[in-house]
């Protein structure tokens, strides 16, 4: 079987289980992105192959669910912003425990447990922002947050296709030989022309609101991407997981997600906040 069709057959099979997560509710939801947050987590504490640097692995998996899961009170309305308070002691054991490790570089151990949270579980957390709306009450709206997982998988896959087909000039060779200027532009296009078509079916929203998020996408999904491949030259290692058939791992599969998603939510949020 050829990479092209093993990752075909498992973005659809990766898709399709998002997809039907988000739209069966909020329980499938919340299950959905607390099981790839320990995924994304895992991968992301045992690339580094350093036998003196050793994150934190668990007590980071913990802290990002539990960051989610404080996100969500909040968003739901159960609590207020003092839910937001136990993270100062969740983030403050992360030294405490380090005191008590015997590992030869303590502050890059803390220094990358407390990256692991910043750079994973934010993201993921900041969901319940545009899946909870408020107006005499609040309630699940699963559409922004497809429309949003639309665009981006419309991005990644044609920036990947045509890159492929037709990528002469590469973006950014010295981190990722792979991409490509035609590439970029390809998925740029096909975005902002799905953008387009969003504007004609969404209630509440312009194209500019679109557009907005499509360019975000571009930009910051691009940079994601840039920024793990960095990553994973720096511990020279070519995918950050085998899970998923010709992906890699789950972090290679959620890169671009990982940093255009908060500045998706973050935009929604100043121009639409009450």
């Amino acid at each position: 079987m050829t990479n092209l069709i093993k990752r075909s057959l498992t973005g659809i099979v990766l898709i399709a289980v998002i997809i039907g997560a988000i739209l069966l509710g909020e329980f499938f939801f919340i299950a959905l992105n607390v099981i790839l947050i320990i995924l994304c987590l895992k991968e992301f504490y045992e690339i580094l192959p350093h036998e003196h640097i050793v994150p934190q692995k668990w007590h980071g998996v913990l802290l990002g669910i539990a960051t989610f899961f404080i996100f969500y009170l909040y968003k739901k309305g159960i609590a207020d912003e003092y839910i937001f308070l136990p993270l100062i002691p969740f983030v403050f054991n992360i030294f405490i425990i380090e005191l008590f490790r015997k590992n030869k570089y303590p502050i890059l151990n803390i220094a990358y447990t407390i990256l692991g949270i910043v750079y994973i579980a934010f993201p993921f957390a900041l969901l319940n922002f545009i899946v909870f709306k408020e107006t005499t009450y609040i309630y699940y709206s699963p559409y922004m947050c497809l429309a949003y997982f639309g665009l981006l998988w419309m991005y990644d896959t044609l920036a990947y296709v045509t890159g492929s087909l037709f990528g002469r000039n590469y973006l950014f060779p010295r981190i990722s030989p792979k991409k490509t200027w035609e590439g970029l532009i390809g998925g740029a296009i096909f975005t902002i022309i799905t953008a387009w078509i969003y504007s004609y079916y969404s209630r509440g929203h312009t194209f500019i609101d679109w557009l907005v998020v499509a360019l975000i996408i571009i930009v910051y999904g691009t940079i994601g991407d840039l920024f793990e491949s960095m990553l994973k030259r720096s511990v020279n290692i070519k995918e950050s997981g085998y899970m998923l058939p010709g992906h890699g791992g789950f972090l290679d599969r959620f890169d671009s997600f990982l940093f255009s998603a908060p500045i998706v939510i973050a935009y929604f949020v100043i121009v639409y906040w009450k």
